[in-house]
């Protein structure tokens, strides 16, 4: 089972900020996820921002995308 919930760290001991539902004793793994307020997804965006301009024609990536669909080289569907 994955469970979300919200904790901080105070004198080096992770401490929750509710309740858990948990046995005493009880053995769990916790994966730490840096908040960041989403500052590296914004910066990751902007650094491949424009990467793909020029690569392709999207006209001509159109074109072919109908005319693969109209070649009938495609196998007859078996219902």
């Amino acid at each position: 089972m994955v469970r979300e919930i919200k904790a901080k760290c105070i004198k080096g001991k992770i401490k929750p900020l509710g309740e858990i539902d948990l046995k005493e004793g009880e053995e769990v793994i916790v994966l730490l996820l840096d908040r960041d307020n989403g500052e590296g997804m914004i910066k990751a965006i902007r650094t491949t921002a424009g990467a793909w301009n020029g690569a392709y024609d999207p006209e001509e990536l159109k074109h072919n995308i109908y005319a693969d669909r109209l070649s009938g080289n495609r196998p007859e569907p078996k219902l």
